[in-house]
């Protein structure tokens, strides 16, 4: 039988082991304290850098490119020309109808052409990335016969993007029309604005759309850009809501309830519009980042897929996609944060993750229009092999 320690020696073991305790708590609150305080000044200096910046910096606001719509709440301004928009090279321009690209769209759909239109939010305009390498640029690289429109526009809604392809899009009759989106789209559809933009407001009446807000009330754009950076740049890095947020990362917790009404009935009326023009509507889902490090709206893409297949729309999910890649591929297809991208930039595509969703969308978007038109089925073709 082992001996047991003294009372003493006990006693003294005991005092050790609450001073080493002591002793690592006590560098634990320095390091929490000195980590909190290195937080706070660059808080305070982020706030300092957003609200003496001048508008024109701000340019994920769109301030630059976007001008005050009464019917859509904002939209691209015509013929905007922005020189190193996202970095040295990288431009940004829109047509005379307000369409990213510098090359206007002609009314009628060119001989041997196959049009198709793309709607979408910043994920579709191409935030960060030059006018080429867009997604939507990028089908037409790969496909030369295809004549893609790029109708997106930053900070859009789905109800938006909705209503400017019945304004904007539809006149063009295009043979296709992709209508894409990110999770946020549906949450914004709740919202009369959007970081201090007012926006229309969609609900359903009677089994029918209504378009209320509008004309949008006309906003203050000096006050607005000022209060815009200090959300979008500032208080979405206190680490108390990353925490949240990576709190929340690990589940599926999309409130679908709220915006399903609405959606569905977006998607009844682009399908019957696209019927009626004999034009292909296809749904995209467009993955962004934390789409593909948790599985926060998974649970929204189920449902999408489910109201999709219930409506006979063709819908192309890309999560997958980009959840199969390394994390080291998978970081190349994001922008990093930076001053010229901000926070909210470094959300979207780089050049390769443009390609990358191009060359995933090419193959299915080339199934949905070979079972729809059978009678033109090269429009596809490609200009070279697609990566697999």
């Amino acid at each position: 039988m082992s001996a047991q320690p003294s009372s003493p020696v006990r006693s003294r073991l005991a005092r050790f082991t609450r001073l080493v305790a002591l002793n690592v708590a006590i560098l634990v609150g320095l390091l929490l304290l000195v980590e909190g305080a290195s937080s706070f000044t660059f808080f305070a200096k982020a706030i300092v850098e957003s609200m003496s910046a001048s508008p024109s910096a701000d340019r994920n606001a769109g301030r630059l490119h976007t001008a005050y719509d009464p019917e859509l709440g904002w939209a691209n301004r015509l013929n905007a020309r922005v020189p190193g928009a996202y970095g040295p090279g990288k431009d940004l321009r829109t047509n005379a109808q307000g369409f990213r690209g510098a090359r206007d769209v002609a009314a009628k759909v060119p001989a041997g052409k196959v049009r198709i239109a793309c709607s979408g939010d910043s994920y579709t305009f191409g935030v960060g990335v030059e006018d080429a390498d867009t997604w939507v640029a990028q089908l037409s690289t790969l496909a030369p016969r295809l004549e893609t429109v790029n109708l997106g526009v930053g900070g859009y809604g789905v109800d938006q993007a909705y209503l400017r392809y019945l304004r904007d899009g539809r006149p063009l009759a295009p043979d296709m029309h992709i209508f894409a989106f990110i999770s946020d789209d549906f949450r914004r559809m709740l919202q009369p604005q959007f970081f201090g933009r007012s926006k229309p407001l969609l609900s359903v009446a009677d089994g029918r759309l209504v378009v209320g807000n509008v004309p949008v009330p006309r906003d203050d754009p000096a006050s607005l850009s000022s209060r815009e950076r200090l959300t979008n740049s500032v208080l979405i890095r206190l680490r108390t809501i990353e925490l949240l947020r990576d709190a929340m990362a690990g589940r599926p917790h999309f409130p679908v309830e709220p915006v399903a009404p609405v959606a569905t009935e977006v998607f009844k009326s682009l399908a019957e519009t696209s019927r009626a023009q004999r034009s292909v509507l296809v749904l995209v889902y467009l993955p962004v980042r934390k789409d593909c490090i948790g599985r926060p709206n998974d649970n929204l893409r189920e449902w999408l897929a489910a109201t999709a297949r219930r409506l006979g729309v063709p819908f192309v999910d890309l999560t997958d996609d980009f959840r199969k890649l390394p994390s080291g591929k998978l970081d190349a297809l994001y922008l990093p944060e930076s001053p010229i991208h901000g926070y909210f930039g470094a959300m979207h595509y780089t050049e390769a993750g443009n390609r990358f969703a191009a060359e995933k969308l090419i193959p299915r978007l080339e199934a949905v229009w070979r079972k729809a038109r059978p009678d033109r089925p090269d429009a596809f073709q490609p200009s070279a092999p697609i990566s697999p």
